[in-house]
């Protein structure tokens, strides 16, 4: 028995400002499917995120990331991030970018 799928790219929504003021409102770093509510965790098996200041020092790195890093306790300013994720059977993507943090508390 063999059966074909159509295996479609993600589309990822990766934001370029996050607010952290304790609003509720893009206080963290959500990393999402574009129109919809699916994290990365949804589509890859596994997911490697770092994100390096101005400087380039590593200031957040996390596996499998789950939506949380607010900017810390970082000030205000503009981070560059290195999203990897494996798929299936080692097929990896690499996404890389940057995002800038205003209205810290």
């Amino acid at each position: 028995y063999s059966s074909s799928v159509d295996v479609l790219p993600v589309d990822l929504f990766i934001p370029n400002v996050i607010t952290p003021n304790g609003d509720g409102i893009n206080d963290y770093f959500v990393i999402s499917e574009k129109g919809s509510d699916k994290t990365i965790n949804s589509y890859y098996e596994s997911s490697d995120l770092i994100i390096f200041n101005r400087w380039g020092r590593k200031v957040y790195q996390s596996t499998d990331y789950q939506n949380n890093w607010n900017g810390g306790n970082f000030p205000d300013g503009t981070y560059f991030y290195v999203l990897k994720c494996k798929g299936y059977k080692d097929k990896s993507v690499v996404y890389k970018g940057s995002v800038t943090i205003f209205a810290k508390r």
